[in-house]
């Protein structure tokens, strides 16, 4: 996030993917805690089957070590899980990003009523919504029309490796 910043990019959040064995893992610890300040920037997403597994103490107590750091919590891949959704009223993350295979459907009828109900799902647990893999416009009109929160994909850009961001974005705005 430092050498980000310092290139003059300030990215509102920095996700990173994080895998049961990662989150479970001791060592994961140590450098969470050297972490300066609050990480308020940072956020872990998660897979819902691990996020919501209700029969895990293990995975709860990572995660409420994790949030006094100060790190987010974002459930990946919503609807694409086999986890109870009851478990969404246990972890609470900070945010639901529903999976681009409903996306790439759109303007598929089927696929709009399913993404009303995950969005309706967010707002009576008042957890926000991010929508994977936005492509046209037209799935952008139809999201926003839904009431999704945030919206991500190749139509506002593509993906980059680090350290190659500011090299994106001159290229983006060419």
């Amino acid at each position: 996030m430092r050498e980000l910043e310092d290139q003059g990019l300030i990215p509102p959040r920095l996700s990173v993917n994080v895998s049961y064995a990662r989150l479970t893992d001791p060592n994961l610890r140590r450098p969470i805690e050297r972490l300066p300040g609050a990480a308020t920037k940072l956020v872990f997403e998660i897979v819902e089957a691990v996020l919501l597994d209700d029969r895990n103490d293990l995975t709860s107590w990572e995660l409420d070590a994790i949030r006094e750091r100060g790190i987010g919590i974002e459930l990946d891949d919503f609807g694409t899980g086999h986890a109870p959704v009851v478990g969404l009223t246990q972890r609470r993350p900070d945010r639901m990003k529903g999976d681009k295979k409903f996306i790439i459907s759109l303007p598929d009828r089927s696929c709009e009523d399913l993404l009303r109900t995950i969005v309706g799902i967010g707002r009576a647990m008042k957890i926000p919504l991010t929508a994977e893999g936005v492509e046209t416009e037209a799935q952008a009109q139809i999201l926003r029309a839904l009431g999704v929160d945030t919206l991500q994909g190749y139509l506002f850009g593509k993906a980059c490796r680090f350290p190659e961001p500011r090299t994106a974005l001159q290229n983006r705005a060419a």
